[in-house]
């Protein structure tokens, strides 16, 4: 079975006001579960202009960069019609606060909703791994903007290789 690699640079805000978060419901092949608002960044496309268009695409608001959190990265290993995929996904977050618009809902995109949540509900909630490394991010300002949310996944896919792969993949 052949094995494609793809490459995912996206742009993701971390937006938190009153003890509350704002998260996108991304909607993907393996489900909905709840995201960062942001996404892929287009070719020449700077990354802080993306993850602004990509806000106000997902959640309707206008918002304003205060900093650069971190880079995060993700490799996992899923099968798609036509064989697997080694997909290694690079995550640039920002903090952010909102500064205008209405909330709203992306229409054909790829969320469906968007929310604010109690910072102490995200546990239970479906979510994304970006999300805890993005407070993680926020909580603790590493000097070199790496977080050190533990993802099996990744490590597994590293030490073992693609035949390592048991199931499919957690959201990306």
């Amino acid at each position: 079975m052949e094995i494609t690699k793809q490459l995912r640079v996206a742009a993701y805000a971390l937006c938190v006001r009153d003890g509350q978060v704002l998260l996108s419901r991304w909607v993907g092949p393996s489900g909905k579960r709840w995201t960062l608002p942001g996404g892929g960044i287009d070719h020449g496309e700077d990354p802080y202009e993306a993850v602004i268009r990509e806000v106000d695409e997902e959640t309707g608001y206008s918002i304003e960069v205060q900093r650069l959190l971190g880079v995060h990265t993700v490799r996992r290993l899923f099968e798609r019609p036509g064989g697997e995929v080694d997909f290694h996904g690079l995550r640039i977050i920002y903090e952010a606060r909102v500064t205008g618009g209405e909330l709203r809902f992306e229409v054909g995109g790829s969320s469906d909703r968007a929310e604010w949540f109690d910072l102490d509900a995200v546990a239970g909630l479906h979510h994304s791994d970006q999300v805890d490394v993005a407070l993680e991010l926020a909580r603790t300002s590493p000097p070199d903007g790496r977080g050190s949310v533990a993802l099996p996944s990744d490590e597994r896919l590293i030490r073992e290789g693609p035949a390592a792969r048991t199931g499919p993949p957690p959201g990306s």
